[in-house]
This record gives C-alpha cells, structure tokens and sequence, in this order.
C-alpha cells in the first residue's frame, strides 16, 4: 500500500480493501512518502505490514517545524517492530525509492520506468502545469523535484488528483480514475510486480 491517507479516509480505506476481497491482515507492505497526517496515520491499521520510510523524512522530521507531522506518530512509528527505513536509489519490487523534497525535506516517491507515483511532491495538475506551489517547506526544491519530474515522467500519481498523463503538452488527468496501479505477489523475497 503506498500511503494510508488520514483520520477522515479511515473508513473508505477499508471499504476499498474490502472491494479488493482484502482484509487490515493481508497487508504486509505500507510505503510511507512522507509523514503529513493525511498520507501516514493509518499505518496502525495493518499489523502484519512492515512499514517502510525514507530515512531523510525520518531524520529531518525531529528538527522540522512543520506542524502537518501529528504529534506522536514518529515517536510510535520509530518504534514498531517492522518499521524499514529507505532511501533514495534503494529498489522495492523492482520500484526505485527516489527522493522527492520540497513539499518536506525527505518525501519518497516510487518509479518505475518513466511512471512515478509522487504523492505530494506534485499534489495536482495545477502544481506541475502552472508552478503554482502549494503547502512546500522548501521552494527551491519543490521547484527542481517538479522539473525533474516534468522531464522523465510519462505517467504521475499526484497526491491529491488523479493518474496524469501529457496532453498536447500540458499535465491532465487520463480518463480512468479507477485503476490499480501495481498488484505484487511475493513468497519471501521472490516476488513479482506488474503495471496493470
């Protein structure tokens, strides 16, 4: 699962798991882009995950003055059991982890090829089409991670719209809102990942 989202998406989380024949248990991998409450509070859900962070998101949290970070969550998340910390370069399920600031200092994304799933280092078309930047912690490299990604991406999962694609030069929304991304069957460490 890449991100939980927040308090309020609590109860459309489940019911989506449970569209997908799905339970809290059958979750064993939660990817956390960076630690806002509306992309991290529910880890807590899924007691068989192990729970994946970019280490910088980790590092740069304590001494950061962002007030989106809920209080006591890194202290818990720092905690658990099956916390796995990554960084930029690292590959999951032949994904790689890359490094995505601005939005905060260490939020990580996922690429795969030219399709990268970004969460808010791009938050919506609007953001990567007009350079509007919304809620970021450091302009300057908000500025380059959407560059970057306007450069090398065919394909981006923004945090807060839908899969975008280029149209006649311009980021918009492709017309099928309702798709899986990935689905990644594993035994252990053997494991395969497809783009559906």
């Amino acid at each position: 699962m890449f991100d939980t989202g927040g308090y309020n998406e609590r109860s459309e989380l489940k019911k989506r798991l449970n569209d997908l024949n799905l339970s809290l248990e059958d979750i064993n991998i939660v990817f956390i882009s960076h630690l806002h409450f509306d992309h991290c509070v529910n880890w807590v859900f899924f007691p068989n995950a192990k729970i994946v962070v970019g280490e910088v998101e980790i590092s740069s949290s304590f001494t950061s003055e962002d007030i989106n970070i809920p209080d006591f969550h890194l202290e818990n998340l720092l905690m658990h059991k099956n916390l796995v910390k990554v960084k930029n370069g690292d590959y999951l399920w032949g994904f790689e982890v890359i490094l995505l600031p601005g939005h905060t200092k260490g939020l990580i994304g996922l690429r795969y090829n030219d399709i990268f799933i970004v969460s808010d280092a791009i938050k919506n078309r609007t953001e990567i089409n007009e350079m509007k930047l919304m809620n970021v912690m450091d302009e300057k490299n908000a500025l380059e991670t959407i560059k970057f990604l306007n450069d090398n991406a065919s394909v981006i999962y923004p945090g807060h719209d839908g899969r975008l694609v280029k149209v006649e030069g311009k980021w918009d929304i492709s017309e099928n809102l309702n798709e899986t991304i990935f689905i990644s069957n594993f035994k252990d460490s053997n494991f395969t990942t497809k783009i559906l």
